[in-house]
């Protein structure tokens, strides 16, 4: 039986698809074992600025510095799911600061969020 080149090529293109979509994994920073995917760019950054703000309020215990750990520990209970390293993502879509992507595997499986690029692989 002769198989048509129209059947090839879209197998071919089945085949190409199904790698591409499964071909980026998350990736964890120094010596953790699960990555922070964030429910969108917006609380990602949000995050970053609490984080900053209490660095450079240094050690001193006062109320601007509760208030910021205050705000920081709202941002914490809706910014993120967390996910182990290696677990399997679809980019959605990128940036130069991350990805949109979609969890592919584990029990997040489904969840959309935002994801800094040193994070993906």
């Amino acid at each position: 039986m002769k198989a048509n080149g129209f059947a090839i090529t879209a197998a071919a293109l089945a085949i190409a698809l199904a790698a591409s979509g499964c071909g980026h994994r998350l990736v964890a920073s120094n010596d953790e074992k699960a990555v922070k995917v964030y429910d969108s760019q917006d609380v990602y950054t949000a995050a970053l600025d609490i984080q900053n703000a209490v660095k450079k309020m240094g050690p001193q215990s006062d109320p601007k510095r509760n208030f910021i750990r205050m705000l920081d520990s709202m941002v914490q209970g809706r910014e993120l799911r967390e996910c182990d390293a290696g677990t399997s993502v679809k980019i959605i879509s990128q940036n130069d600061t991350g990805a949109q992507v979609e969890i592919l595997e584990g029990p997040n499986k489904g969840y959309k969020g935002f994801v800094p690029k040193e994070n993906i692989h």
